[in-house]
């Protein structure tokens, strides 16, 4: 039994001047067909007919920025001596410049998240639909790709204050609406995080924000708001889904020692991967009474009353499924 993620994050802009994170860094980046904007920095290119199928695509799984159009294609990505431009097809053939030097390094994200949408990933029709359920899971990568940065709240940031006390208080369709508003608001782009509603639709009071704020916690705090949705810990206790989005009927979640997958709303598989002897209480969804045990796949497994305390074992895999009301 395995829960796996196989749909690949890749959203997409045709449209020039859409702004990005590049993964693992700070930086933002401004993309025009004949021109890049590095933070602060401008980056001209000599490309005749460069809107001809002008598409910015931001990898998820390779940690990228690809931007190509008819005659041309660079990417753009943070390696280990910084972030570099790499023109791969180009008027005058193959090139590869360090535009910022950057030795600071951060893993490939194991976490994976998926919520049952399989629609085009271009970002503009994304913003149009406004469903959950496709824009959690960019959000969390990313945030994933993002070094962690502590800063006070302003701006668009003060809602995840919100949208914490939401989780934390198992509100899970006041937390759904906190979402949606935090999307709105707080990014543009490529899910390229803001302090400010430069859209101005009149969501959150509007304030003066001072300059050498961030709104990085959105990516990174961010992620680990939206984890929480789907599991939780307090001490001994275990808690899958506890706070479930109303709109979120199915998706699997995939972390280092936990991966979850549930439909209508309901657990139906877990997977756990202690890396220490601990003993756990499971607190399941309040209709659920009991479930099947296994330690390995060919066995039948017991099923236990979720009541019931449990004792695991440092580089054992233990698997959850039938789930019973």
């Amino acid at each position: 039994m395995k829960i796996r993620v196989r749909e690949r994050l890749l959203p997409f802009s045709h449209l020039p001047g859409v702004s990005a994170v590049i993964p693992g860094t700070r930086s933002f980046v401004k993309v025009f067909p004949t021109r890049l904007i590095l933070n602060e920095t401008v980056f001209d290119f000599p490309l005749r007919g460069a809107t001809e199928g002008f598409t910015v695509v931001k990898d998820l799984e390779r940690g990228e920025i690809r931007v190509f159009g008819k005659w041309f294609e660079y990417i753009l990505k943070k390696k280990e001596r910084g972030i570099t431009l790499n023109f791969t097809r180009s008027p005058w053939g193959r090139e590869e410049r360090l535009l910022i030097a950057d030795a600071s390094s951060l893993e490939l994200p194991r976490e994976k998240l998926f919520l049952g949408c399989l629609k085009a990933q271009d970002v503009e029709k994304i913003r149009q639909r406004r469903n959950l359920s496709e824009i959690l899971p960019f959000i969390f990568h990313l945030g994933k790709w993002t070094p962690a940065i502590l800063e006070n709240k302003v701006g668009t940031t003060r809602l995840l204050n919100q949208l914490h006390e939401l989780i934390q208080k198992r509100e899970a369709l006041k937390a759904e609406k906190m979402l949606l508003t935090l999307f709105r608001v707080g990014f543009h782009g490529l899910f390229c995080p803001r302090l400010k509603d430069e859209d101005y639709q009149g969501l959150i009071e509007e304030e003066d924000i001072v300059e050498a704020a961030s709104p990085f916690p959105l990516l990174h705090e961010g992620s680990h708001l939206i984890r929480s949705l789907f599991i939780q810990e307090e001490g001994s206790l275990l808690y899958p889904l506890p706070c479930l989005p109303p709109s979120l009927h199915a998706g699997r979640l995939i972390t280092d020692e936990i991966d979850l997958e549930w439909s209508k709303k309901v657990l139906r598989r877990m997977i756990l991967r202690p890396t220490t002897d601990r003993q756990i209480q499971l607190k399941l969804q309040s209709e659920l009474k009991r479930f099947r045990l296994r330690t390995n796949l060919k066995e039948k497994g017991k099923v236990i009353a979720k009541e019931v305390p449990l004792g695991l074992r440092s580089g054992e895999i233990y698997f959850f499924d039938r789930f019973e009301k």
